[in-house]
């Protein structure tokens, strides 16, 4: 809509003409402002050499030309300006002749206040505004009349010098909000294209807007898809499809891209582009494929840098209560097979893994151990370790020659241990679906257990007073504590179990060893040559080849490391991984990569704060966390390896590292 002002002081062969510029074959309405003050309004009909004929109030009246002041056009009734705002401006249009540029802003002001709409009045406050310096102001101005009356100005080249000038002084949001003004009120305008291509790349790669950023673009490239733009923005809407949230749209759009152009400069980035939307989607192979096309397509150091830095995060896959996990803090994994056990403060979940899924089973019986131990709160899972006999046991009636006790010896399936806060240990059969809580009254020194594992027909649980050992072939628990000879007093956090010895880490009083041949328990500092400063603080055990091995910390030297001795204990060594006062050291975890049983040095895996390392034959690797996964501030709980998998439970999700990714092994 637009109006336009025409001064009786033109001659009227000029209005004449005025009327019959193609730029205003929209006009229709005419509000004339006489001499005495009045003003008419009404439908334009016809003009000659001293009269002009409007349709006023359904009728047709002739106005002398000498009894007029001023004659406003306009398509819309609703655009013309009453009288008083009609004054105003008039007003300020005089005092801005006589150069009172002041007294002329406040009779514009005064038009607008009577009359919002004024469009012409908005315009002239603009100009005095830009003029001043206030070129914020005066955008805010011109915007106005290209929201009331776009066609009554030809406003685009201000907005277009506005947001040049706000570019080059990287005042990116004012350079984005003056191309928009061109390209939503201007769409037709020759500098519209531009200007929308313009505002969505700064919204994207300057401001990171992307949900406003993904509209203009698409905007931008359906209604000027031959603009010189089109390709790098057809490669950025993909980009910022991923990043609101839509990554399988983005992979489909990447694709195309990828199919359509093959000679477009921004290729390798779209490669880049789909590799990140595929990670969103855990599709972590093809992500990684993308990534090496990307890498190979590039060869900017710095870009190359982040690519390589993505590849490695790729290994990684992040599961949390999102993916239906009791908790985010994960206490404890067991692997058995394709099959993942996970315990948390919030109770226990089964998880099919096999050939790269993930589905969380829903059982009946897993659900009564989580929530009916204590009706009050959910199990808290503390350890976990899963038990497959590798031979069948005869049955009590079998085996009713040998008089053996009507007990539950006969193991049919796997079974799954799961030692709790407290609520003592659950012996959980798959095959039948049973479970057994045993608690103190059979036996257990403590119901809060902290580590179980086995050894042969012997399940060994450690429990915050001491040690409980039960026998398969009498279903009896047998209790070790401060009253055992030789055995330590205080909690025992983790167990170490070799065909010869299982060992016992107290929290803080040292290492005790059991000696599965003479029956007998025996304190331990462990050998002279692991470090001293080891001294009574054991993380975890793990065993590979010959030897057991083991992680420490030390709270006073503000370090952490590892250890290894043979089965008896006479014989190790140790070296220091962390030294650090920024991250807590006594989380740190062992797992032994066993897959190659033939390998005299297996390589070994530390999961700590810090990250996760790994120690071959070939060095050190440290493995960081991804953040944009996990987060900041992760405190680690255990680590598993299975296959071509690490596991590593943490308070902030279930991580999965890809050992072939990251070219540990």
């Amino acid at each position: 809509m637009q109006t336009r002002l025409v001064s009786i002081q033109f001659v009227f062969v000029a209005i004449l003409l005025l009327f019959t510029n193609p730029a205003h074959g929209k006009e229709r309405y005419a509000s004339v402002y006489l001499k005495n003050g009045d003003r008419l309004t009404g439908r334009w009909l016809a003009s000659d050499d001293r009269t002009i004929r409007i349709l006023f109030q359904e009728k047709e009246i002739a106005i002398r030309l000498d009894g007029v002041s001023t004659i406003r056009f306009a398509a819309d009734l609703s655009l013309i300006p009453d009288a008083q705002a009609e004054k105003h401006f008039r007003n300020g249009k005089a005092l801005l002749e006589l150069g009172l540029r002041e007294e002329a802003k406040k009779q514009f002001e005064a038009a607008i206040a009577e009359f919002p709409k004024y469009a012409d009045a908005h315009y002239n406050l603009g100009l005095l505004l830009k003029e001043d310096g206030a070129i914020g102001e005066a955008l805010d101005y011109f915007g106005r009349v290209a929201k009331i009356a776009p066609d009554s100005h030809d406003l685009a080249s201000e907005f277009k010098a506005a947001g040049d000038s706000y570019l080059a002084a990287e005042a990116f949001r004012e350079a984005a909000d003056a191309y928009l003004l061109i390209f939503n009120r201007y769409p037709t305008h020759s500098e519209a294209a531009r200007a929308g291509y313009a505002a969505g790349f700064i919204l994207t790669e300057q401001l990171e807007a992307a949900p406003e950023a993904l509209k203009i673009l698409q905007e931008a490239t359906r209604r000027f898809p031959e603009s010189d733009d089109l390709a790098k923005a057809a490669y950025l809407i993909g980009v910022l499809q991923s990043m609101v949230g839509q990554p399988q749209v983005a992979v489909e759009t990447l694709t195309r891209f990828i199919q359509e152009p093959p000679d477009s400069t921004w290729i390798g980035d779209a490669y880049e582009a789909r590799g990140d939307a595929y990670r969103k989607l855990r599709m972590n192979n093809e992500a990684l494929e993308d990534y090496l096309i990307a890498y190979d397509m590039t060869t900017d150091p710095r870009k190359r840098s982040t690519i390589q830095t993505k590849r490695e995060e790729c290994a990684w896959t992040v599961y949390t209560v999102s993916d239906t996990l009791p908790s985010n803090n994960i206490q404890a994994i067991a692997v058995n097979g394709s099959e993942l056990w996970v315990g948390t403060p919030k109770g226990l979940a089964r998880v099919d893994v096999g050939m790269n899924a993930w589905q969380v089973r829903p059982e009946s019986a897993i659900e009564f151990i989580n929530n009916s131990l204590n009706p009050n709160v959910p199990t808290n899972v503390r350890t976990l370790a899963v038990y497959t006999p590798d031979v069948d046991v005869p049955s009590p009636i079998e085996d009713a020659e040998n008089a053996l006790p009507p007990i539950s010896r006969h193991v049919e399936g796997t079974e799954v241990w799961i030692g709790t806060l407290n609520q003592g240990v659950v012996r959980y059969n798959l095959s039948t679906g049973s479970y057994i809580n045993y608690k103190t009254f059979n036996g257990l020194p403590h119901n809060q257990i902290f580590d179980i594992e086995f050894s042969d027909d012997d399940v060994w649980a450690a429990t915050f007073s001491g040690i409980a050992r039960y026998s398969r072939s009498n279903d009896e628990w047998t209790a070790y504590d401060q009253t055992t000879s030789e055995f330590p007093a205080g909690k025992i956090v983790t167990l170490g179990v070799t065909p010869e010895t299982v060992w016992a880490a107290t929290e803080n009083r040292g290492v005790a060893i059991f000696d599965r041949v003479y029956d007998s328990w025996r304190s331990s500092n462990l050998p002279d040559m692991v470090p001293e400063i080891v001294g009574n603080s054991v993380a975890s055990f793990d065993v590979g080849g010959n030897l057991l091995f083991f992680t420490w910390y030390s709270q006073k030297e503000k370090m952490n490391g590892y250890g290894n001795v043979d089965w008896k204990g006479l014989e190790g060594s140790g070296e220091q991984i962390l030294l650090t006062d920024d991250v807590p050291i006594e989380n740190i975890y062992i797992a032994v990569d066993r897959s190659d049983a033939e390998m005299a040095s297996p390589p070994l895996w530390f999961a700590t704060n810090n990250g996760v390392y790994v120690k071959s034959q070939s060095g050190w690797d440290l493995i960081g966390y991804p953040v944009d996964q996990i987060g900041d501030g992760v405190t680690v709980n255990c680590i598993e390896l299975s296959d071509e998998t690490a596991w590593i439970g943490t308070s902030n999700g279930l991580a999965k590292i890809d050992i072939n990714a990251v070219g540990s092994r």
